[in-house]
């Protein structure tokens, strides 16, 4: 058996020990027992553990070509003049692309799977508006059944068209209320990952276009996180065997590095795509305002009416666009502010790698590597000004809308 099925074979055993020290977290609730057949009731697994075997049988293969890689890169040639020769560069771009596809799988969790339902509400909810929008159309050109003639087997009648629309909103109301009691699991979850939220947090994520960002790079830290933890188990069951001990820490610096990746894009995608297009739909507004102010100087009592409530509208737009820009700019900073921490973790980790003696200690530096992945991962959440506000909010929607487009 190769090396890296002994790895996989090792962890599904560790993940299938359910009393295995420190395999859930302190916040974790015990685990359930459910009944089976004369050998007695086995463990249900914790939610640490249902979490990782979501992910890790292919996050494990990826880090294993990533860790070949890793190795790889000392020896290989700055530039080569054959073009099928590998070299640093390509080497890099490879590594990099295969820890691009682990952030990706880190992505995963309870917490995702609540937003993923809250999105599938959300989507049914905007069918279910137009939906009752045609059928008001279709009503208005249709006959109540006194009226039908005895021939007519097809269509709707007025009163047929009437109770469509009262099952539609019935249905929207129903699925309101999913969304608010999913809202606040989603905020409860955000918590257990270490994010403060405060009162309106979680909403301010679900309702701006970083927000499935930034969530995704909380969950996958947190990933980060149960997988370190699980790899130190392994390493301490194996008696800290050279070979798979070292593999396990070079595991270990890999995903730091794929932290590093996902604060990385995370910031560039921030400033170089949300940033700009909100500065537009700004300018947009304070255009429009200025022609409104134009027009008004020259306009009747009627069309004044109208234009004020323009500008108004434009100055409320500009009132957004400005808080929003704040709040991407405060979770920017923030992000700035853990990824130097997590590049500085990342040095002295690669360093290590390098240079470890390969018999000693592999358990005890991972489980450090666990100590300040915990410090780099709490994070306060700034506020999005104004989300109290219907009108504001509405705004951000729009914005939302038109970044979503893009």
């Amino acid at each position: 058996m190769t090396l890296p099925h002994l790895i996989v074979a090792a962890i599904a055993a560790s993940l299938a020990v359910a009393a295995a020290p420190g395999a859930a977290r302190t916040d974790d609730p015990p685990a359930k027992t459910v009944p089976t057949d004369d050998r007695g009731p086995t463990p249900s697994p914790t939610p640490s553990e249902a979490t990782l075997r979501r992910f890790f049988e292919p996050l494990n293969s990826a880090l294993t070509d990533a860790i070949e890689r890793f190795d790889r890169d000392p020896g290989l040639p700055e530039s080569s003049w054959n073009p099928f020769e590998e070299t640093k560069k390509s080497n890099a771009e490879r590594l990099n692309a295969i820890l691009d596809e682990c952030a990706n799988l880190l992505a995963d969790g309870e917490t995702i799977d609540v937003r993923r339902r809250i999105r599938a509400l959300e989507s049914e909810r905007t069918q279910l508006v137009e939906s009752v929008r045609v059928s008001y159309e279709k009503q208005t050109a249709a006959r109540p059944k006194s009226e039908r003639e005895w021939y007519e087997l097809f269509g709707k009648s007025k009163e047929d068209w009437e109770s469509s629309i009262a099952k539609a909103e019935a249905r929207q109301a129903a699925i309101d209320e999913e969304i608010a009691s999913l809202r606040s699991a989603f905020a409860a979850n955000l918590r257990r990952l270490g994010l403060e939220v405060g009162s309106d947090g979680g909403d301010s994520l679900l309702a701006t276009v970083a927000g499935d960002r930034f969530v995704d790079m909380v969950q996958a830290f947190d990933n980060v996180r149960l997988v370190t933890e699980q790899l130190r188990h392994i390493t301490e069951r194996m008696k800290e065997s050279p070979e798979t001990a070292k593999r396990y820490y070079g595991m270990y610096v890999l995903l730091v590095r794929t932290m590093d990746r996902i604060q990385d894009a995370f910031v560039e995608t921030i400033e170089t795509a949300v940033l700009p297009e909100i500065e537009r739909y700004g300018k947009e507004a304070t255009e429009t305002e200025r022609q409104a102010s134009a027009l008004l100087k020259t306009a009747d009592d009627a069309s004044r009416t109208v234009l004020e409530k323009n500008i108004a509208a434009c100055r409320l737009a500009q009132e957004a666009v400005a808080n929003y820009r704040a709040y991407l700019a405060a979770q920017v900073s923030k992000v700035r502010d853990q990824n130097r921490s997590v590049e500085s973790r990342l040095k002295v980790a690669e360093n290590t790698y390098r240079t470890m003696a390969l018999s000693v200690g592999i358990a005890e530096l991972i489980r450090q590597g666990e100590v300040d992945l915990r410090a780099v991962m709490t994070m306060e959440l700034p506020q999005l000004r104004g989300f109290e506000n219907a009108a504001l909010r509405e705004q951000y929607q729009r914005l939302n809308e038109r970044l979503r487009a893009k």
